[in-house]
């Protein structure tokens, strides 16, 4: 894995230690270019997250997911790894997160197609099923960003309106502001033409944002984000 000095990085990883990034090495730039992929990543704040499987062998293996995912780059091997984990048991819901993650980063038809599905489902899951707020917000997300993948990858508008909708059900859940929710939403409101929705978004990244490198970053990957740094 590159180190940021080898290698200008995108984002670092989504671990958080009481709402601050943790000390853990920052993915490179390469990996974020190989997959364009801002979803939930790893946000592991107590609280968020239900308890993981009591199988350990399914541990295992979503560990190996993990590993072969954030660390090989190798999203087939994840998602192999992630299924074996959820075989064991079905009810472990960080394999089923962690496998939409991977189909989105494998980015094939078939895959997005089963990402997809895999969020559709979650996201029918409401307060009675012991999710926090915030994973519910992050599950919701997910689905909308596959919309804005889907959009850029085709050129077809009728994927926006979708994924505004998402966002918006997302952030009503939402108990903290999270730049890889605004800053894709900010894309889809500049795309759809609502520019001072768009700019409202944009100031709420920012104050959510930990450096603003990160905004910058999202800019070089959403063109029309680039507009909020003209004249800075």
């Amino acid at each position: 894995m590159s180190t940021a000095t080898e290698n200008p990085t995108a984002y670092a990883r989504l671990l958080l230690e009481d709402d601050r990034l943790s000390e853990e090495e920052p993915l490179g730039r390469a990996f974020h270019e190989r997959f364009p992929a801002h979803l939930v990543g790893l946000r592991t704040t107590d609280g968020i997250w239900p308890e993981h499987s009591q199988n350990a062998v399914a541990r295992k293996h979503y560990e190996d997911g993990h590993r072969a995912l954030y660390e090989e780059k190798d999203p087939v091997a994840a998602m192999r790894a992630y299924e074996a984990a959820i075989d064991l048991d079905p009810e472990y819901l960080h394999p089923w997160v962690a496998l939409g993650i991977a189909c989105v980063m494998d980015n094939t038809e078939g895959s997005i197609e089963m990402a997809e599905g895999i969020f559709s489902q979650l996201s029918e899951l409401d307060e009675t099923s012991g999710l926090s707020r915030e994973l519910r917000s992050m599950i919701r997300q997910n689905l909308a960003y596959i919309g804005v993948h889907r959009y850029r990858e085709s050129g077809e508008r009728a994927f926006l309106p979708g994924a505004d909708a998402g966002y918006a059900e997302a952030d009503k859940l939402a108990e903290q502001e999270r730049v890889e929710l605004l800053c894709p939403w900010t894309f889809v409101k500049c795309e759809l033409g609502e520019e001072e929705n768009a700019a409202a978004l944009w100031k709420r990244a920012q104050r959510a944002a930990i450096t603003r490198d990160i905004l910058l970053e999202y800019a070089s990957k959403y063109a029309p984000l680039q507009r909020f740094f003209d004249g800075l």
